[in-house]
Parts: structure tokens; sequence; C-alpha cells
């Protein structure tokens, strides 16, 4: 069964994205697992593919399980507890800054749109959204750039995490069994609202999902960038799994010699208690 465009055509959602995908060169979902990223990037790429533009891809789960799975990083930084070592997580950012203008400088003609999916809590390709004196810094802060923010109500996010664990036990998609689990979207939260408290965004002790708090985070992580958020305050219902997507002409993902040759510089640049603390203070963008 192939997917279809479930948002209402008279929807503020569906008119963004018939937008975004008919002007953008790079669009990218950010927003913490459990927020409907996968299911509106699968709605923008359906769009696009109708626009006639040649989808690529970028996503976090399988840039790093290309990391992990690599024999060098599986010995030495083993996921635990579903979740990613800090030296894969630095070491998949540094590699995303150059695959993507490596991208840029590969498909240089505008029927050609990059979408990515990222997490950044947690030092999750947080790289990013940080400046840095780089080829990619000029295409991530460019007009043709722009980050969606997906932000559920707190009724729909709770919908959304149920939905999740059920799509977990049974998936649907080979990439659903990469999904962050329960304990790990109760984790990345707790991460970004220590973040936001820090950043005095609130003073609420409670960790609870609160769209005003994430949306607060997510604007000041995404201020060097061109971004919009999507409010979704209803349940949007897919015969298919949210990866089910149009054809996709390629998918941005490390060869076992890059993975290789990253994480040694990685190795070789940083201490690993200089990398665990730089992991930690991903939110200092």
């Amino acid at each position: 069964m192939s997917s279809a465009i479930i948002l209402p055509v008279e929807s503020h959602i569906y008119r963004l994205f018939k937008q975004l995908v008919s002007q953008q060169k790079i669009l990218m979902f950010a927003g913490v697992p459990g927020v409907g990223k996968s299911l509106m990037l699968q709605q923008a790429a359906l769009l696009a593919h109708q626009a006639g533009r040649v989808l690529h891809q970028m996503q976090w789960d399988v840039s790093r399980t290309a990391f992990e799975m690599h024999p060098y990083v599986l010995e030495r930084y083993p996921e635990v507890d579903g979740v990613t070592h800090a030296v894969v997580r630095k070491a998949v950012g540094l590699w995303a800054r150059g695959a993507l203008a490596n991208w840029h400088a590969t498909y240089t003609t505008p029927d050609h749109l990059l979408m990515g999916e990222l997490p950044l809590v947690g030092n999750r390709l947080t790289e990013l959204v940080q400046r840095q004196a780089d080829a990619a810094e000029t295409l991530l802060a460019a007009d043709f750039t722009t980050f969606v923010v997906p932000a559920p109500s707190k009724a729909l996010r709770e919908v959304i995490e149920a939905a999740r664990a059920a799509s977990i036990a049974q998936p649907r998609h080979e990439n659903e069994k990469w999904d962050a689990p329960p304990n790990v979207l109760q984790m990345l939260w707790e991460d970004l609202h220590a973040a936001a408290v820090w950043d005095g965004l609130t003073d609420s002790k409670t960790a609870d999902y609160d769209p005003a708090v994430y949306l607060a985070a997510f604007e000041r992580l995404l201020r060097h960038r061109n971004s919009e958020t999507v409010l979704i305050d209803q349940q949007f219902k897919s015969q298919t799994s949210a990866y089910d997507l149009p054809p996709i002409a390629s998918q941005l993902r490390a060869s076992e010699a890059q993975v290789l040759a990253i994480v040694q510089d990685v190795e070789a640049r940083w201490t690993l208690a200089d990398i665990e603390k730089d992991v930690t203070n991903w939110y200092m963008v």
C-alpha cells in the first residue's frame, strides 16, 4: 500500500508545506522524538514528489546506524539501553556538515531537494545548527534552507508516544525498529527541559512535555537558522508507516572508510572527557 497525502488541503500545514517544497533546496525537520517529525516529513515529501522535485534524505537514525554498526565503533563505543555513545554523536555531527556540503556541490540544479530529520537534543546532529567556519555554514544559513519544528499539543503527544510504542513492538517498516523507545523519549525530554531551565525559559521543576517550553527551547536552538513552527492539535491517521516515502534518489550515509576516518579523527582531537562534556553541553549553540 502506497502512502497518501492525509493533510487537509485547507490546513495551514498543507499550505506551508506546498510553499516550502516548491521553493527550498534544503528542508530539515527538527524536534525531539515523538512529536510527529517522520509523518510531517513524509507528507512534505509526497507533496514535493507531486511537484516534480528529486528527493534526497538525511536522517539521524540512518546516519548513526552507519557509525554504530562499524566493527571499530561497535567494539569501543556500543549503544547502551538505546542511548548512542557520546563519541558516535560527536562523529556523526561532524560527518553531517561535510556530507551536506558535498551533496550541495553534487546536486546543483534546482529540482533537487534534501529533506532531513534531526532530534538535535543531546547532541544528535546539533552541529547543523551551530555556526561554524566551513562550507556547510553558508548552506545552512541560506534563504533556501528551512528548519521545520512540529509541535503537537500535550494530548496529541501522548497519542504519538503510545503509537510509537506499538510500532516498535510490531514495526510496519524496517526503520521503525530504530525509533527511540519510551525510556529514551522521556530522557530526551528531560534533557531538553534541563536546557530550558538553564536558559531561563522555564522555572518548572516538573519535566513533563510542555509545548510552550518545547517551542521556546527550539526557537533558541535555531536562532541562527531560518525556521518554521508547525502547531499540531489533531491526529492525522495514516494506513501506512510514516517511513513509507516516495522515491528517494539518495540517502546521505557515511561509508565504512568515512566512519573509521572520522571516529579516529575525533579520538585524536579530543579526550573522552572533553567529548562527553561537549555532548552534555549540546544546547550551548
